[in-house]
């Protein structure tokens, strides 16, 4: 069965190995099974699970992954793109696109180094963006920076963190930019600025 485009955060539980190695064995299952899917470690401290958390976007569905039982069950149910089974787990906990790639990216700025420049600054930066399209407090020209800055991120820096730690924002960009450009419709409408209504004409140019 064909299904859009997918992506997958993977929150992690208290048991931080435990977690790490179910992540790898999810991942390489679904990545390998869906096309343009992707899969993701999160961090969320007000999570009040000791287990690993699974979150689903855009479909909006969560759940709990205890073992390795969980896990298979749950990638049936994602390569079948049919949750019918599962339903009665949904943890109904949901999260708009842009607080799940900052919890992405908290994780993966607290793996950072800091000896290269692409991953010092662009962690952070990255993070700054995500918050503003978070608020609504953006304009064209703020989704063009994020981008360049996964980018730049991706080609520079000199480690695996740094490598691939902007692929879920470069990936959401690709499959999710109508995300992006309505979040700056709304911060136009919030606002009421002329600047933001001036933004929008750049929109085919993304």
């Amino acid at each position: 069965m064909v299904q859009n485009a997918l992506l997958i955060a993977f929150y992690v539980g208290k048991n931080i190995e435990h977690s790490n190695k179910l992540f790898r064995s999810f991942k390489v299952s679904i990545e390998k099974a869906i096309t343009n899917s992707y899969v993701m470690q999160a961090k969320d401290n007000s999570f009040n699970f000791d287990d690993i958390v699974v979150i689903l976007y855009p479909l909006n569905y969560s759940f709990i992954i205890a073992g390795e039982a969980d896990m298979n069950e749950l990638i049936a149910a994602i390569k079948a793109a049919d949750y019918s089974l599962i339903k009665d787990k949904n943890l109904t906990i949901t999260k708009p696109l842009f607080s799940l790639l900052y919890d992405n990216m908290s994780l993966t700025e607290e793996k950072i180094c800091g000896e290269c420049s692409p991953c010092r600054l662009g962690g952070p930066r990255i993070k700054e963006f995500l918050k503003l399209f978070t608020n609504h407090n953006v304009v064209m020209g703020h989704l063009r920076q994020a981008g360049n800055v996964g980018r730049a991120m991706k080609q520079a820096s000199m480690c695996s963190i740094g490598m691939f730690g902007a692929d879920s924002l470069l990936f959401a960009l690709e499959h999710f930019t109508a995300a992006f450009i309505n979040a700056v419709r709304e911060s136009a409408i919030k606002h009421d600025e002329a600047q933001y209504y001036a933004s929008l004409g750049d929109l085919n140019d993304y």
